[in-house]
C-alpha cells in the first residue's frame, strides 16, 4: 500500500506541475489598427524587449504572440515604419483585443519591415515627382472610379464625355501622353494611345501611383507627361464583401467580392454592375457597365510571387434625340506576372499579357449617320533584371508589344499591325557627401532604344460599294534612342527630411495609328494631313520636398511642402482637332511648342494626423494652347481630411481657369471650311465625402455619402450640363 500511495502521490505532483506550467503559458490574439481611421495595419513587428521572440501582423492586422510567466512585467514593442513605436506591458497585453498605433509624419528611416517584400518598381526608375495614393485614402470615400479619384491632384485634369468615358492629363499635356498601367501591363489603346479611367474599379485597387513628367525610362516612350500605375490588391482582409451605391440620375451599382487563401495560394473574384439613366430635353441618355476581375497568386518561400489575373469590362451607352448615339465597348485583359528570384537569377520581373478592345459606335446627327468600329488586340512581354554590383545598381529590360487593329470608319475598312521593341538600361550609384544631415547623393543615368514597325494592309476588297479607300500609308518604321540623367540629394534626421533632385533628358513619342490615318480635310478644307515624324521632347525638372515632424504631442504634428519647376520643349507636336460627333479625333501638326510650369503643395497635419489640410497649385505657361485642347493652365486645390474613431470626412475644392480647343464648324456654327478656337469658361467646385466604418464581431460595415459639384456650375456641352450637382450613397459589409 505504501508503494501504491507513493506512486499515486508522484503522479499527482507531476500532473499538478504540468497543469501549473500550462496555466502560465499565454497566447495573445489581437489586432493592430490605426488610431484615427481604425483600419487594420499589416506588417507590424511585434516582439518582446530583450528577447528573440516575436511575430508580424497579417493583412487584416491580426497577430498571435506566445507569452509565458517569465514574460509578465516585460515590455512588448509594436514597430512599423509608418507609425510611432508603442510599448505595452505584457500583463496588460493579455487583456487587449485591439492595439492602436499613432501614424508618423515622417516614416522611420532605415527600418526593414517584415512582410513588405513587394518590389517598388517606380524606385527602379530615375527620380521623378510621384504621388502615391494608398487604398486607405479612397476605398470607403465613395469615389465612382479612378478618374474621380485622380482629379483631386493639382497636377491632374480629368475630362469626361457624355458616355461617362474619362481620360486624364498630367501637367497640361494631352490624354495620349499619359501611360496607364494595371499590374505593370499597359492599358492604352493601340489606336489612339488613350485609356478610359472609368473602367478601373477602385474596390480592387491597392494603390494608385501618379508619376509626373516625361523623364521615365522604364515605362516606354509614350509617357510625355506622366504615368498612372494602378496596383491591384492580391491579398485581402475579408472572405466576402458586398456594396451598393445609389445616386443622381437614377444611377446605381452593386459589387460582390470573394477572396480565399489556402496555404500559399490566394484567389479572388469580383463582379460589379451598374448604370444610370438621365432624362434630356429631347431624349434619354443611358449608361450600363459590368466589371469582372479575378486573381490567383502563389507565394514562394523566398518571397517570390506568381500572379495570374484577368479583367473584363463591358460598357453600353446610348442616347436618343436630335443627337443620337449608341456605343458598346468590351475591354479584356489577361496577364501572368512573376516577381522575385529564380534559382541563381535574382531581381527578376517577368510578365506576359494579352489585351483586347472591341468597340462599336453608331451616331446620327440630323439626317447624317456615322459609324466607328474597332477591334484592337495586343500581346505584351516584359523582361526585367535588376542587380547590385560593386556599389552600382543596374537594371536592364526588354519590352515587346505586338498589336493588330481592325478599324471601320464610315463604310471604309482599315487593318493595321504594329510591332514594338524597347530596350532599357538604368544605372544608379550612391555617394556619401560627408554631411551629418545629407546622407546620400545618388547619380542616375538611363538609356532607352525603341523600334517601331507599322504596316497597313490592303483591305479594299472588304470595303462596301461606293466607299473609297484612303491609302494613308503602307508601312512606317522608326528607331529612336533617348537618354536621361538625374541627381538626387537626400537628407534626414528624426524631425526633418529633405529630398531634392534635378533631371534632364530627351523623350520621343511615335505617331499613333489614329494619327497616321488622320484626314482633317474631311472637316475643313484648309487643314493639312499631319507630318508622320515622331514628336521629340527635351525636358528639365527641379523638385524639392521638405517634411517636418513636430512630435506626436503637438497640436500641429508636422507639415510637408513641395515645389517643382519643369520645362518641356516639343518638336513636331501633334495637335488634336476634335469633332463633337466622334470618339476618334483628327490631327495636324505644329512645328514647335512648349510647356513650362510651377507646381507647389503644402500639407499641414494636426492632432497626430487626425486632421490634414493640403493646398495645391499648378501654373503652366503654354506656348500653343490649341496643341493642348481643353487644358487649364492654372489650377488650385484644397483637400481637407478628418479621420477620427472610424469616421472619415473629406472636402475637395478645386478651381481651373478657362480651357481652349479647336473645333470644326459643326460645333461652333462658324465658317464650315475652317477650324476655330473655342473657349470653356473658368470654374470652381466642391466635392465632399463622409464615411463611417464599424465592426460587429467578424463583420465590418461601412456607409458613405458623397456630394459632387456642390456649387452647381451650369456649363453645357452638346445640350447637357457637365458640371451639375450629383449625390451618391454607398453602403455595404464584409466578412
Amino acid at each position: 500500500m505504501s508503494m501504491k500511495n507513493n506512486l499515486v502521490l508522484t503522479l499527482s505532483i507531476f500532473f499538478s506541475a504540468t497543469l501549473s506550467i500550462q496555466a502560465q503559458d499565454y497566447l495573445v490574439i489581437a489586432h493592430v489598427k490605426d488610431t484615427n481611421t481604425h483600419q487594420e495595419i499589416e506588417a507590424v513587428n511585434v516582439f518582446i524587449e530583450g528577447a528573440r521572440r516575436g511575430t508580424v501582423s497579417n493583412k487584416d492586422g491580426r497577430f498571435r504572440l506566445d507569452l509565458n510567466a517569465g514574460d509578465m512585467g516585460k515590455t512588448v514593442i509594436f514597430q512599423h515604419i509608418g507609425y510611432h513605436i508603442l510599448q505595452v506591458d505584457a500583463t496588460k497585453l493579455r487583456k487587449m483585443d485591439v492595439v492602436y498605433l499613432q501614424p508618423r509624419v515622417i516614416p522611420m528611416q532605415g527600418i526593414e519591415v517584415e512582410g513588405a517584400s513587394e518590389t517598388n518598381r517606380i524606385k527602379l526608375d530615375i527620380p521623378q515627382a510621384i504621388e502615391v495614393i494608398d487604398a486607405s485614402a479612397f476605398e470607403i470615400r465613395g469615389y465612382v472610379d479612378a478618374g474621380d479619384l485622380l482629379k483631386t491632384d493639382h497636377s491632374v485634369q480629368v475630362s469626361e464625355d457624355l458616355s461617362g468615358r474619362k481620360t486624364v492629363t498630367i501637367r497640361g499635356g494631352n490624354a495620349d501622353e499619359v501611360v496607364v498601367l494595371y499590374n505593370g501591363v499597359k492599358l492604352n489603346s493601340s489606336l489612339d494611345n488613350v485609356f478610359d479611367m472609368s473602367l478601373i474599379d477602385l474596390k480592387d485597387v491597392k494603390s494608385v501611383e501618379v508619376i509626373k513628367g516625361s523623364n521615365t525610362a522604364l515605362y516606354g516612350p509614350e509617357a510625355f507627361s506622366g504615368v498612372v500605375n494602378i496596383i491591384p490588391k492580391t491579398d485581402f482582409d475579408y472572405n466576402i464583401r458586398f456594396q451598393q451605391r445609389l445616386g443622381t440620375y437614377r444611377s446605381g451599382n452593386w459589387g460582390l467580392h470573394l477572396h480565399k487563401k489556402l496555404g500559399n495560394y490566394s484567389g479572388y473574384y469580383s463582379i460589379k454592375r451598374g448604370g444610370l439613366e438621365r432624362l434630356l430635353e429631347d431624349g434619354v441618355l443611358e449608361n450600363l457597365s459590368t466589371h469582372n476581375t479575378g486573381h490567383l497568386t502563389y507565394s514562394f518561400e523566398n518571397n517570390a510571387k506568381l500572379n495570374a489575373m484577368f479583367v473584363s469590362t463591358d460598357l453600353d451607352y446610348y442616347r436618343t434625340g436630335s443627337y443620337a448615339e449608341d456605343v458598346s465597348s468590351m475591354n479584356t485583359l489577361g496577364s501572368l506576372h512573376f516577381n522575385g528570384n529564380l534559382g541563381f537569377l535574382t531581381g527578376l520581373d517577368i510578365s506576359a499579357s494579352y489585351k483586347e478592345l472591341d468597340e462599336n459606335q453608331d451616331l446620327r446627327i440630323s439626317a447624317t449617320n456615322y459609324t466607328r468600329d474597332l477591334f484592337d488586340e495586343s500581346w505584351y512581354l516584359n523582361l526585367q533584371k535588376s542587380q547590385d554590383m560593386k556599389g552600382i545598381e543596374y537594371l536592364v529590360g526588354y519590352q515587346m508589344q505586338h498589336s493588330n487593329l481592325d478599324y471601320n470608319k464610315d463604310l471604309v475598312f482599315y487593318q493595321f499591325q504594329r510591332q514594338t521593341h524597347g530596350f532599357v538600361a538604368i544605372a544608379k550609384t550612391d555617394d556619401e557627401p560627408g554631411s551629418d544631415f545629407f546622407k546620400n547623393v545618388r547619380l542616375n543615368l538611363s538609356i532607352r532604344h525603341d523600334i517601331i514597325d507599322d504596316e497597313q494592309k490592303d483591305t479594299s476588297a472588304f470595303n462596301l460599294p461606293g466607299s473609297t479607300q484612303d491609302d494613308i500609308y503602307g508601312t512606317n518604321s522608326w528607331q529612336e534612342s533617348t537618354a536621361k540623367f538625374a541627381m538626387n540629394l537626400y537628407g534626414f534626421n528624426d524631425e526633418l527630411v529633405v529630398n531634392s533632385y534635378v533631371s534632364f533628358g530627351a523623350n520621343v513619342k511615335f505617331p499613333s495609328l489614329i494619327q497616321q490615318i488622320s484626314t482633317p480635310s474631311d472637316f475643313a478644307r484648309d487643314a493639312t494631313a499631319p507630318n508622320m515624324e515622331p514628336e521629340k521632347d527635351r525636358s528639365l525638372e527641379l523638385t524639392t520636398t521638405i517634411t517636418r515632424d513636430l512630435g506626436k504631442l503637438a497640436n500641429v504634428s508636422g507639415w510637408q511642402a513641395g515645389l517643382s519647376y519643369f520645362q518641356n520643349f516639343y518638336d513636331n507636336k501633334f495637335r488634336m482637332l476634335s469633332p463633337p460627333f466622334s470618339r476618334v479625333p483628327v490631327f495636324d501638326n505644329v512645328k514647335t511648342a512648349s510647356i513650362k510650369g510651377l507646381e507647389g503643395s503644402m500639407t499641414v497635419f494636426f492632432f497626430t494626423k487626425k486632421i490634414s489640410t493640403e493646398y495645391g497649385l499648378s501654373k503652366y505657361f503654354i506656348s500653343e494652347k490649341s496643341s493642348f485642347p481643353f487644358k487649364s493652365d492654372f489650377k488650385q486645390t484644397i483637400n481637407l481630411s478628418i479621420d477620427h474613431y472610424g469616421y472619415s470626412f473629406q472636402l475637395h475644392w478645386f478651381k481651373e481657369n478657362e480651357q481652349i480647343a479647336w473645333l470644326p464648324a459643326s460645333q461652333t456654327g462658324s465658317n464650315p471650311d475652317i477650324y476655330t478656337e473655342v473657349e470653356l469658361p473658368a470654374f470652381d467646385n466642391i466635392d465632399i465625402h463622409l464615411s463611417k466604418t464599424f465592426d460587429i464581431k467578424n463583420f465590418q460595415f461601412f456607409l458613405n455619402f458623397s456630394g459632387r459639384n456642390l456649387l452647381n456650375d451650369d456649363t453645357v456641352l452638346q445640350g447637357i450640363a457637365i458640371r451639375d450637382k450629383r449625390f451618391y450613397v454607398t453602403f455595404g459589409s464584409q466578412y
